[in-house]
């Protein structure tokens, strides 16, 4: 048990330091004239929709074999705008989570010991486990909002037996909204005044604090 509390510790401090990384760097972007961000925005839009569905389709790529999309999601709300990139982003992620979710509970056999190879990788298994006898949307949204890592809890979670995809889905739906809105906000911050781009870092912020509580709830169970 010490060794997962380990391994998630020193994940999160990853996952902290990579977003202190991005709001360095998109301050840096804010502040400089070196990226023309209308210039970009206005080539996407002359794309029309198949720029929004090749997006889609690499969002959707990326998080399935377990690439971090945190500053992919920045990026679309900065090129699409809030409302557009929530809906790809947002359906991007619960399809791929979806998808996750469906491969481990159909082929658990063949991909337990390669997808939940880690100590810690084995430890949400466990504490999904646990917690879906109680409630599978509470603990499945816990883990969500935790920054536990989004593919390993979709595979982990389709392990899990007592969990009904029902739950799963819609746990993954509703915390993607928030969790997209955070990055996309800050994305879309790009292209509005300093003030507002202030207001985004500060959502980024507090829900990473929020995130740190709930993770400690996670770590207790």
């Amino acid at each position: 048990m010490d060794k997962t509390i380990q391994a998630i510790k020193r994940r999160r401090l990853r996952i902290i330091l990579s977003i202190g990384l991005l709001v360095l760097l998109t301050l840096a972007i804010r502040i400089s004239d070196a990226v023309d961000l209308g210039a970009i925005a206005d080539y996407v839009d002359d794309s029309g929709s198949i720029g929004v569905i090749v997006f889609g389709l690499v969002y959707f790529g990326l998080i399935l074999i377990g690439v971090s999309t945190a500053a992919l999601t920045v990026i679309a709300g900065t090129l699409f705008g809030i409302i557009t990139a929530m809906v790809v982003v947002v359906a991007s992620a619960t399809l791929s989570a979806a998808a996750a979710f469906m491969i481990a509970r159909h082929a658990k056999h063949l991909l337990y010991k390669k997808t939940v190879g880690t100590t810690s990788e084995l430890g949400i298994v466990q504490r999904i486990d646990r917690a879906a006898k109680h409630n599978g949307f509470s603990a499945v949204a816990v883990m969500r909002l935790s920054f536990l890592p989004y593919i390993p809890v979709s595979y982990g979670a389709g392990f899990v037996r007592n969990l009904r995809f029902r739950d799963f889905i819609w746990a993954t739906f509703v915390t993607n909204i928030l969790r997209s809105f955070v990055f996309i906000f800050l994305g879309a911050s790009f292209r509005e005044s300093f003030p507002i781009f202030l207001v985004a870092i500060g959502v980024v912020v507090g829900y990473v604090l929020l995130s740190k509580k709930l993770r400690r709830k996670v770590i207790s169970r």
